[in-house]
Protein backbone atom coordinates (compact mmCIF):
# COMPACT_ATOMS: atom_id res chain seq x y z
CA UNK A 1 0.00 0.00 0.00
CA UNK A 2 1.42 3.62 -1.12
CA UNK A 3 1.03 6.23 1.76
CA UNK A 4 1.40 10.00 0.80
CA UNK A 5 3.37 12.43 2.89
CA UNK A 6 1.39 13.94 5.76
CA UNK A 7 -1.23 10.95 5.73
CA UNK A 8 -2.15 9.42 8.87
CA UNK A 9 -3.54 5.72 9.65
CA UNK A 10 -4.46 4.00 12.41
CA UNK A 11 -3.72 0.49 12.60
CA UNK A 12 -5.84 -1.78 14.86
CA UNK A 13 -4.95 -5.00 16.02
CA UNK A 14 -4.55 -7.90 15.31
CA UNK A 15 -2.65 -6.72 12.95
CA UNK A 16 0.96 -7.00 10.69
CA UNK A 17 2.43 -3.80 9.08
CA UNK A 18 5.97 -4.08 7.03
CA UNK A 19 7.71 -0.68 6.18
CA UNK A 20 8.97 -1.05 2.81
CA UNK A 21 9.97 2.44 2.33
CA UNK A 22 9.60 5.88 3.65
CA UNK A 23 9.58 7.52 6.48
CA UNK A 24 7.35 7.22 9.41
CA UNK A 25 6.41 8.29 13.03
CA UNK A 26 5.31 5.54 15.07
CA UNK A 27 4.42 6.48 18.85
CA UNK A 28 7.38 9.33 19.39
CA UNK A 29 9.85 7.80 17.26
CA UNK A 30 10.78 7.54 13.55
CA UNK A 31 11.27 4.76 11.55
CA UNK A 32 12.47 3.82 7.32
CA UNK A 33 11.92 0.09 8.09
CA UNK A 34 11.11 -2.85 10.39
CA UNK A 35 7.62 -4.61 11.16
CA UNK A 36 5.15 -4.07 13.56
CA UNK A 37 2.65 -6.18 15.09
CA UNK A 38 -0.67 -4.91 17.04
CA UNK A 39 -1.91 -7.57 19.21
CA UNK A 40 -6.16 -7.49 19.69
CA UNK A 41 -7.48 -4.79 21.44
CA UNK A 42 -4.51 -2.68 20.73
CA UNK A 43 -3.94 -0.08 17.99
CA UNK A 44 -1.27 2.29 16.75
CA UNK A 45 -0.96 5.32 14.52
CA UNK A 46 1.39 5.89 11.98
CA UNK A 47 2.37 9.06 11.03
CA UNK A 48 3.86 9.58 7.39
CA UNK A 49 7.12 12.54 7.24
CA UNK A 50 7.99 11.12 4.17
CA UNK A 51 6.00 9.25 1.50
CA UNK A 52 6.61 5.30 1.17
CA UNK A 53 5.05 1.79 1.04
CA UNK A 54 3.45 -0.36 3.91
CA UNK A 55 2.74 -4.00 3.77
CA UNK A 56 -0.45 -4.69 5.42
CA UNK A 57 -2.00 -8.32 6.79
CA UNK A 58 -4.95 -8.61 9.22
CA UNK A 59 -6.84 -6.43 11.58
CA UNK A 60 -8.17 -2.83 10.70
CA UNK A 61 -6.35 0.18 8.82
CA UNK A 62 -8.36 3.42 8.81
CA UNK A 63 -7.07 6.72 7.41
CA UNK A 64 -7.66 9.65 9.79
CA UNK A 65 -7.91 13.48 8.87
CA UNK A 66 -5.26 14.63 11.50
CA UNK A 67 -3.38 13.44 14.22
CA UNK A 68 -4.43 11.68 17.58
CA UNK A 69 -1.81 12.82 19.06
CA UNK A 70 -1.89 16.55 21.16
CA UNK A 71 0.56 18.74 20.68
CA UNK A 72 1.42 19.09 24.62
CA UNK A 73 2.92 15.45 24.16
CA UNK A 74 5.62 16.68 22.01
CA UNK A 75 6.22 19.45 24.89
CA UNK A 76 6.62 17.15 27.45
CA UNK A 77 10.01 15.68 26.95
CA UNK A 78 11.25 19.31 25.99
CA UNK A 79 9.80 20.23 29.41
CA UNK A 80 11.95 17.01 31.09
CA UNK A 81 14.96 18.24 30.07
CA UNK A 82 14.28 21.81 30.89
CA UNK A 83 13.34 21.43 34.30
CA UNK A 84 15.67 18.34 34.91
CA UNK A 85 12.63 16.19 35.69
CA UNK A 86 13.87 12.73 36.72
CA UNK A 87 10.50 11.07 37.82
CA UNK A 88 7.44 11.14 36.18
CA UNK A 89 3.99 9.27 37.35
CA UNK A 90 1.40 8.66 34.57
CA UNK A 91 -2.27 8.74 35.98
CA UNK A 92 -5.50 6.87 34.65
CA UNK A 93 -8.34 4.83 34.61
CA UNK A 94 -8.44 1.84 32.63
CA UNK A 95 -8.47 2.56 28.71
CA UNK A 96 -6.81 6.21 28.74
CA UNK A 97 -3.99 4.76 26.95
CA UNK A 98 -1.27 5.40 29.58
CA UNK A 99 1.14 2.68 27.98
CA UNK A 100 1.21 4.39 24.88
CA UNK A 101 1.73 7.73 26.75
CA UNK A 102 4.57 6.21 28.23
CA UNK A 103 5.90 4.64 25.15
CA UNK A 104 5.66 7.75 23.23
CA UNK A 105 7.51 10.50 25.53
CA UNK A 106 10.22 7.76 26.50
CA UNK A 107 11.15 7.28 22.94
CA UNK A 108 11.30 11.33 22.67
CA UNK A 109 13.46 11.14 25.97
CA UNK A 110 15.96 8.93 24.53
CA UNK A 111 16.09 10.78 21.01
CA UNK A 112 17.21 13.62 23.20
CA UNK A 113 20.43 11.61 24.81
CA UNK A 114 18.77 10.84 28.20
CA UNK A 115 18.86 7.22 29.41
CA UNK A 116 15.01 6.94 29.69
CA UNK A 117 13.76 3.92 31.56
CA UNK A 118 9.92 3.04 32.13
CA UNK A 119 8.35 1.09 35.42
CA UNK A 120 5.22 -0.67 34.44
CA UNK A 121 3.69 -1.35 37.49
CA UNK A 122 -0.03 -2.75 35.79
CA UNK A 123 0.35 -6.24 37.15
CA UNK A 124 -2.75 -7.55 35.72
CA UNK A 125 -1.84 -6.32 32.03
CA UNK A 126 1.92 -6.35 32.20
CA UNK A 127 3.77 -5.42 29.27
CA UNK A 128 7.51 -4.78 30.60
CA UNK A 129 8.54 -8.40 32.60
CA UNK A 130 5.87 -11.57 33.16
CA UNK A 131 2.23 -11.27 34.21
CA UNK A 132 2.23 -10.55 38.12
CA UNK A 133 5.80 -8.62 38.40
CA UNK A 134 6.60 -4.62 38.48
CA UNK A 135 9.19 -4.05 35.70
CA UNK A 136 11.42 -2.27 34.70
CA UNK A 137 13.16 -1.62 31.31
CA UNK A 138 15.98 0.96 29.74
CA UNK A 139 14.86 2.38 26.26
CA UNK A 140 18.20 1.92 24.37
CA UNK A 141 16.53 2.39 21.06
CA UNK A 142 13.53 3.10 20.02
CA UNK A 143 10.03 1.06 20.84
CA UNK A 144 6.68 1.05 19.36
CA UNK A 145 5.25 -1.19 22.06
CA UNK A 146 6.34 -1.66 26.16
CA UNK A 147 5.93 -5.03 25.55
CA UNK A 148 9.45 -4.93 23.22
CA UNK A 149 11.48 -3.48 25.94
CA UNK A 150 14.10 -5.78 27.87
CA UNK A 151 13.50 -6.16 31.08
CA UNK A 152 16.34 -4.68 33.36
CA UNK A 153 14.64 -5.55 36.87
CA UNK A 154 11.21 -6.64 37.85
CA UNK A 155 9.74 -7.18 41.24
CA UNK A 156 7.36 -10.41 41.91
CA UNK A 157 4.12 -9.24 43.52
CA UNK A 158 2.12 -12.99 42.14
CA UNK A 159 -1.41 -11.17 41.57
CA UNK A 160 -3.27 -9.63 38.61
CA UNK A 161 -3.92 -6.69 41.01
CA UNK A 162 -2.62 -5.15 43.82
CA UNK A 163 -5.60 -5.42 45.75
CA UNK A 164 -5.18 -8.73 47.54
CA UNK A 165 -1.28 -7.69 47.92
CA UNK A 166 -1.24 -4.20 48.86
CA UNK A 167 2.09 -4.45 50.98
CA UNK A 168 3.82 -6.39 48.56
CA UNK A 169 2.84 -4.30 46.06
CA UNK A 170 4.03 -0.79 47.74
CA UNK A 171 7.51 -2.95 48.59
CA UNK A 172 7.60 -3.00 44.71
CA UNK A 173 7.21 -0.09 43.65
CA UNK A 174 9.64 1.34 46.33
CA UNK A 175 11.96 -0.95 45.35
CA UNK A 176 12.01 -0.57 42.16
CA UNK A 177 11.70 3.29 42.00
CA UNK A 178 14.97 3.31 43.91
CA UNK A 179 16.85 1.07 41.36
CA UNK A 180 15.22 3.25 38.34
CA UNK A 181 16.51 6.41 40.38
CA UNK A 182 20.13 4.80 40.24
CA UNK A 183 20.59 3.88 36.51
CA UNK A 184 18.69 6.33 34.50
CA UNK A 185 18.24 9.70 34.07
CA UNK A 186 14.68 10.11 34.55
CA UNK A 187 12.01 7.56 34.81
CA UNK A 188 8.68 6.83 33.63
CA UNK A 189 6.11 5.11 36.12
CA UNK A 190 2.83 3.64 34.22
CA UNK A 191 0.36 2.91 36.93
CA UNK A 192 -2.52 0.63 36.89
CA UNK A 193 -6.49 2.04 36.11
CA UNK A 194 -7.57 1.38 39.39
CA UNK A 195 -8.07 4.84 40.58
CA UNK A 196 -11.70 4.94 42.36
CA UNK A 197 -12.93 3.58 45.77
CA UNK A 198 -11.18 3.18 49.19
CA UNK A 199 -8.27 0.81 47.25
CA UNK A 200 -7.80 2.82 44.54
CA UNK A 201 -7.71 6.30 46.41
CA UNK A 202 -5.15 4.76 49.04
CA UNK A 203 -3.05 2.45 46.78
CA UNK A 204 -2.52 5.99 44.35
CA UNK A 205 -1.94 8.30 47.51
CA UNK A 206 0.82 5.94 48.88
CA UNK A 207 2.30 5.03 45.24
CA UNK A 208 2.78 8.95 45.05
CA UNK A 209 4.17 9.41 48.31
CA UNK A 210 6.98 6.53 47.55
CA UNK A 211 7.96 7.79 44.25
CA UNK A 212 7.42 11.41 45.28
CA UNK A 213 7.05 12.74 41.57
CA UNK A 214 8.84 16.02 40.19
CA UNK A 215 6.18 15.93 37.30
CA UNK A 216 2.49 13.89 37.56
CA UNK A 217 0.80 13.48 34.65
CA UNK A 218 -3.15 12.97 34.31
CA UNK A 219 -4.58 11.43 31.53
CA UNK A 220 -7.98 12.32 31.58
CA UNK A 221 -11.40 13.18 30.52
CA UNK A 222 -12.85 15.52 32.96
CA UNK A 223 -12.00 16.12 36.66
CA UNK A 224 -11.83 12.12 37.61
CA UNK A 225 -8.40 12.39 38.56
CA UNK A 226 -7.71 15.40 40.62
CA UNK A 227 -8.68 13.61 43.66
CA UNK A 228 -4.99 11.99 43.50
CA UNK A 229 -3.47 15.05 42.97
CA UNK A 230 -4.43 17.08 45.65
CA UNK A 231 -1.60 17.13 48.08
CA UNK A 232 0.85 18.30 44.81
CA UNK A 233 1.75 21.55 43.73
CA UNK A 234 0.39 22.89 40.78
CA UNK A 235 3.49 23.17 39.21
CA UNK A 236 4.60 19.42 39.21
CA UNK A 237 1.30 18.79 37.47
CA UNK A 238 0.74 18.34 34.00
CA UNK A 239 -3.40 17.50 32.48
CA UNK A 240 -3.98 15.95 29.28
CA UNK A 241 -7.18 15.43 27.85
CA UNK A 242 -7.78 11.84 26.64
CA UNK A 243 -7.83 11.17 23.16
CA UNK A 244 -11.48 10.23 21.94
CA UNK A 245 -9.85 7.20 19.80
CA UNK A 246 -8.06 5.30 23.22
CA UNK A 247 -9.18 2.48 22.60
CA UNK A 248 -11.88 0.25 25.13
CA UNK A 249 -10.41 -3.45 25.78
CA UNK A 250 -13.17 -5.88 26.86
CA UNK A 251 -12.59 -7.58 30.07
CA UNK A 252 -12.77 -10.81 27.78
CA UNK A 253 -9.89 -9.55 25.59
CA UNK A 254 -7.96 -8.55 28.63
CA UNK A 255 -7.88 -11.82 29.71
CA UNK A 256 -7.19 -13.17 26.55
CA UNK A 257 -4.06 -10.75 26.60
CA UNK A 258 -3.12 -11.44 29.46
CA UNK A 259 -2.76 -15.24 28.32
CA UNK A 260 -0.79 -14.64 25.42
CA UNK A 261 1.86 -12.79 27.89
CA UNK A 262 1.84 -15.81 30.20
CA UNK A 263 1.97 -18.27 27.33
CA UNK A 264 4.53 -16.93 25.75
CA UNK A 265 6.60 -16.71 28.77
CA UNK A 266 6.06 -20.28 29.51
CA UNK A 267 6.65 -21.54 26.16
CA UNK A 268 10.21 -22.53 26.72
CA UNK A 269 9.65 -23.32 29.85
CA UNK A 270 11.58 -26.50 31.71
CA UNK A 271 11.27 -28.15 35.01
CA UNK A 272 14.09 -27.17 37.41
CA UNK A 273 14.63 -28.66 41.40
CA UNK A 274 15.86 -26.62 43.94
CA UNK A 275 16.65 -27.12 47.32
CA UNK A 276 15.53 -26.69 50.01
CA UNK A 277 18.83 -25.62 51.98
CA UNK A 278 19.38 -23.10 48.77
CA UNK A 279 15.74 -21.76 48.44
CA UNK A 280 14.03 -20.41 51.60
CA UNK A 281 10.03 -19.91 51.13
CA UNK A 282 8.44 -16.10 51.47
CA UNK A 283 4.67 -14.62 51.79
CA UNK A 284 3.82 -17.83 52.99
CA UNK A 285 3.66 -19.17 56.90
CA UNK A 286 5.61 -22.45 55.23
CA UNK A 287 9.00 -22.30 56.43
CA UNK A 288 9.02 -19.74 59.01
CA UNK A 289 8.33 -21.86 61.89
CA UNK A 290 10.52 -23.96 64.13
CA UNK A 291 10.47 -27.71 62.58
CA UNK A 292 8.94 -30.20 64.68
CA UNK A 293 10.73 -33.64 64.57
CA UNK A 294 8.82 -36.01 66.57
CA UNK A 295 7.07 -39.16 65.77
CA UNK A 296 3.80 -38.02 63.76
CA UNK A 297 2.55 -40.83 61.40
CA UNK A 298 1.96 -38.96 57.63
CA UNK A 299 3.05 -35.95 58.50
CA UNK A 300 5.16 -34.70 56.21
CA UNK A 301 5.96 -31.35 57.63
CA UNK A 302 5.34 -29.75 60.95
CA UNK A 303 6.20 -26.51 61.91
CA UNK A 304 5.64 -24.20 65.42
CA UNK A 305 4.68 -20.71 64.04
CA UNK A 306 5.86 -17.37 65.98
CA UNK A 307 3.85 -15.90 68.85
CA UNK A 308 0.06 -16.77 68.92
CA UNK A 309 -0.06 -17.70 65.25
CA UNK A 310 0.28 -21.65 66.13
CA UNK A 311 1.24 -24.58 63.69
CA UNK A 312 1.67 -25.66 60.57
CA UNK A 313 0.87 -29.14 59.01
CA UNK A 314 1.46 -30.58 55.58
CA UNK A 315 -0.08 -33.90 55.79
CA UNK A 316 0.81 -36.80 53.13
CA UNK A 317 -1.81 -37.22 50.14
CA UNK A 318 -3.06 -40.57 51.76
CA UNK A 319 -3.63 -39.41 55.35
CA UNK A 320 -6.42 -40.98 57.03
CA UNK A 321 -9.50 -38.67 58.12
CA UNK A 322 -9.40 -40.00 61.33
CA UNK A 323 -5.40 -39.64 62.05
CA UNK A 324 -6.36 -36.11 60.58
CA UNK A 325 -8.92 -35.46 62.94
CA UNK A 326 -6.87 -36.28 65.95
CA UNK A 327 -4.06 -34.76 65.31
CA UNK A 328 -6.49 -31.36 64.37
CA UNK A 329 -8.35 -31.78 67.74
CA UNK A 330 -4.39 -32.07 69.19
CA UNK A 331 -3.42 -28.63 67.65
CA UNK A 332 -6.68 -26.63 67.30
CA UNK A 333 -4.89 -23.18 66.18
CA UNK A 334 -3.28 -25.44 63.02
CA UNK A 335 -3.02 -24.49 58.82
CA UNK A 336 -2.62 -27.32 56.67
CA UNK A 337 -2.49 -28.90 53.43
CA UNK A 338 -1.32 -31.43 51.83
CA UNK A 339 1.54 -30.99 48.88
CA UNK A 340 -0.62 -31.02 46.15
CA UNK A 341 -2.05 -27.95 47.28
CA UNK A 342 0.74 -26.45 46.29
CA UNK A 343 0.62 -27.66 42.23
CA UNK A 344 0.65 -25.07 39.53
CA UNK A 345 0.98 -21.73 42.19
CA UNK A 346 2.37 -19.44 40.51
CA UNK A 347 5.99 -18.18 42.06
CA UNK A 348 8.57 -15.86 41.82
CA UNK A 349 12.55 -16.87 41.86
CA UNK A 350 14.33 -14.08 43.41
CA UNK A 351 17.82 -13.08 44.14
CA UNK A 352 19.27 -12.09 47.52
CA UNK A 353 17.68 -8.89 46.81
CA UNK A 354 14.25 -9.81 46.46
CA UNK A 355 14.60 -9.07 42.47
CA UNK A 356 12.75 -11.65 40.38
CA UNK A 357 14.87 -13.73 38.34
CA UNK A 358 12.23 -15.50 36.94
CA UNK A 359 8.75 -16.49 37.45
CA UNK A 360 7.27 -20.07 37.25
CA UNK A 361 4.86 -22.23 38.72
CA UNK A 362 5.36 -25.36 41.35
CA UNK A 363 5.04 -28.63 40.14
CA UNK A 364 5.86 -30.48 42.88
CA UNK A 365 7.36 -30.14 46.75
CA UNK A 366 8.73 -33.50 48.18
CA UNK A 367 9.40 -32.38 51.92
CA UNK A 368 10.99 -35.34 52.92
CA UNK A 369 14.01 -35.20 50.23
CA UNK A 370 13.83 -31.24 50.71
CA UNK A 371 13.10 -30.46 47.03
CA UNK A 372 10.95 -28.20 45.16
CA UNK A 373 10.45 -28.36 41.02
CA UNK A 374 9.70 -25.70 39.46
CA UNK A 375 8.34 -25.34 35.83
CA UNK A 376 10.13 -22.29 34.09
CA UNK A 377 11.92 -20.14 31.99
CA UNK A 378 14.77 -19.31 34.38
CA UNK A 379 18.25 -19.53 32.18
CA UNK A 380 20.80 -22.35 33.99
CA UNK A 381 23.26 -20.02 34.50
CA UNK A 382 21.21 -17.79 36.82
CA UNK A 383 20.09 -21.08 39.14
CA UNK A 384 22.79 -20.27 41.72
CA UNK A 385 21.73 -16.96 42.08
CA UNK A 386 18.47 -18.48 43.42
CA UNK A 387 17.66 -17.20 47.05
CA UNK A 388 13.85 -16.91 47.79
CA UNK A 389 10.62 -18.91 46.32
CA UNK A 390 8.04 -15.84 46.68
CA UNK A 391 4.53 -17.35 46.60
CA UNK A 392 1.77 -16.25 44.63
CA UNK A 393 -2.22 -15.84 44.86
CA UNK A 394 -2.33 -17.50 41.27
CA UNK A 395 -2.11 -20.46 39.73
CA UNK A 396 -1.56 -21.59 35.96
CA UNK A 397 -1.56 -24.55 33.80
CA UNK A 398 1.59 -25.67 32.13
CA UNK A 399 0.86 -23.29 29.12
CA UNK A 400 0.27 -20.52 31.17
CA UNK A 401 -3.38 -20.74 30.86
CA UNK A 402 -5.06 -18.81 34.01
CA UNK A 403 -6.07 -21.95 36.87
CA UNK A 404 -7.40 -20.26 39.56
CA UNK A 405 -6.76 -18.52 42.73
CA UNK A 406 -4.66 -19.26 46.09
CA UNK A 407 -7.21 -18.76 49.25
CA UNK A 408 -4.49 -15.79 51.03
CA UNK A 409 -3.26 -16.77 54.11
CA UNK A 410 -3.92 -20.74 53.53
CA UNK A 411 -0.17 -21.73 53.14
Amino acid sequence: MDIQKKEIYLGKGAIEIKINSGRFEIIGGEYTEGTFKIPQGKQLPFICLESGSLDITGGEWEKLEKSTIPAIWYEIPEMVKKNNVKKILVYGEVDTGKSFFSTFIANRLMDMGLKTGVIDTDTGQSDIGAPGTIGYGLFDKKYSSLSSVPVEKEYFIGNLSPGGSFAVFLAGISKVAQYASKTSDVFIMDTTGWVHGDGGRSIKRAKTDIVDPDMAILLQRGTELEHLVQHLPESKIVRIKVSKSASFTSQEVRRQLRETISKRYFKNAKEVEFSLDQVNFERTYLGSGVIEHGDFLDVLRFEKLPAWEGNLMVFAENIEQKQKAELLAKYPNTRWFRPSYLKDIYVGIADSNGFALSVGTIQKVDFLNKKITVLTPLADSTKDKAAFIQMGLTRYEKDGTEAGFVVPGSI
